[in-house]
């Protein structure tokens, strides 16, 4: 969880108190930090303060937060640490502190493949819940993640920088039909990766028991296959442009629904915000083994899968 995501959720909700008031108990000199990091960076966001106090207070806790980390008479948790490690790398990102940097957002090409495929190796399948859980690489190839093949459809779309036209964000989106109007799936066949068919085989259950063409009457539709944001670039409303964004070509182009699977806290709060519908809740502790099992053990907050749809009119 970066701190950005902290510092947008810091007034409301109060767990994060909660655990700074556990730090207290640790160590004050952590949970001082822990508070000051999140309000500071949520002030910033609301032009509080100016960009040189903002910097120095950074570099000030940052050089601190080295120290702890540093320090073998702390005691720290695997969670403690791995928050020092992203607080830190957060910190002393360019992005972050470079809150007012612009973004266009535009269509992706099938020249920029490997640019998006590189992307997605880097901020999208490391953190996936359902990729994580499943044991699986995130250093995928471009020909084994399947959006990348209908980037020609020109529905995909990437939130480039206007600083240094760097890849903030993406959704990869394309072209979906009931089984039996769609072309033969070759590519989840061809899939030699265990873990990789194995997450190929919960999206189609998901697919199946959502049974989103009854419920939409519709025989077409443009599948979110991956919304992603940089984790130096969130909390800018960079998701929801995307998504938007996404909506309006689905509806330039024809599209009488678009759908998505979210498997996280984040991506669903924004499919609910959009005002989609959820068609089906797959909850991860009840898709299990043969042996009773459950087969992905995702990583807290994340505990459901959902599918989202929304039929597209001239209001949506």
């Amino acid at each position: 969880m970066c701190v950005l995501k902290l510092s947008s959720r810091f007034n409301k909700q109060p767990h994060y108190i909660t655990r700074a008031l556990f730090h207290v108990v640790v160590s004050p000199f952590r949970a001082t930090l822990y508070l000051i990091c999140n309000y500071l960076i949520a002030i910033k966001t609301r032009q509080s303060v100016s960009m040189s106090a903002y910097t120095s207070f950074i570099g000030f806790i940052s050089s601190h937060l080295r120290v702890a980390t540093l320090n073998p008479g702390i005691r720290k948790t695997p969670q403690l640490r791995l928050w020092q490690h992203r607080v830190i790398s957060q910190l002393n990102s360019s992005s972050l502190l470079k809150m007012s940097e612009g973004y266009d957002i535009v269509t992706a090409k099938e020249d920029d493949k490997e640019r998006i495929a590189e992307y997605l190796r880097k901020y999208f399948f490391p953190e996936s819940p359902v990729n994580v859980a499943s044991g699986a690489s995130p250093n995928r190839r471009a020909d084994e993640i399947i959006g990348l093949k209908y980037l020609s459809q020109g529905t995909s779309l990437l939130a480039v920088s206007k600083d240094d036209g760097r890849i903030l964000g993406a959704t990869i989106n394309y072209d979906t039909f009931p089984k039996d109007k769609a072309p033969e799936d070759t590519f989840s066949k061809n899939l030699s990766n265990e873990a990789y068919a194995k997450i190929e085989k919960f999206v189609r259950l998901l697919e199946d028991n959502a049974d989103i063409w009854k419920l939409t009457g519709v025989d077409r539709g443009l599948y979110i296959y991956i919304l992603s944001v940089d984790p130096a670039t969130r909390g800018r409303g960079i998701a929801k442009a995307l998504m938007e964004q996404t909506r309006e070509v689905a509806r330039s182009m024809g599209y009488p629904m678009v759908w998505i699977i979210c498997s996280n806290v984040y991506s669903i709060r924004i499919a609910r915000n959009m005002g989609m519908d959820a068609a089906y809740t797959m909850p991860f502790s009840e898709y299990k083994d043969k042996d009773g099992k459950p087969i992905f053990n995702v990583p807290h907050p994340n505990t459901e899968c959902v599918v989202f749809v929304q039929k597209l009119n001239s209001q949506t």
